[in-house]
């Protein structure tokens, strides 16, 4: 008797995804957390992924309009990449200070907190 078995429902699919579905779901998944990112941030996040999958995932995903390219104002970096369902948000910045955890991903990504701050 297989214990997981027991605390899953049988409606629930466990079937292993493809290589390429797990890369499509950590991009989705690291683009609605961060909300804008470069690809080697999201990449970062599925970093057992091999060959550079989650790259070509992710140009797969732009040409079917699933994923923006983003261009910031300023910064003359790599690309950035986006969900289309925040395109249009306002994001308004308050004059509040905030401390930051040690593990927010703006820590991580040292070059992701230059470029935004």
């Amino acid at each position: 008797m297989n214990l997981p078995m027991n605390l899953i429902p049988d409606d629930i699919d466990t079937t292993m995804p493809t290589p390429e579905e797990f890369a499509r779901h950590v991009i989705r998944r690291a683009l609605r957390s961060m909300g804008i990112a470069y690809a080697n941030e999201i990449a970062w996040r599925a970093r057992y992924v091999k060959n550079n999958l989650v790259k070509k995932e992710l140009e797969k995903l732009v040409n079917e309009g699933e994923v923006c390219n983003v261009a910031v104002e300023g910064l003359k970096t790599s690309p950035l990449f986006m969900l289309p369902g925040y395109r249009n948000k306002k994001i308004q910045l308050s004059d509040e200070a905030f401390i930051l955890s040690p593990f927010d991903v703006l820590n991580v990504f040292r070059r992701r907190l230059r470029d935004f701050f």
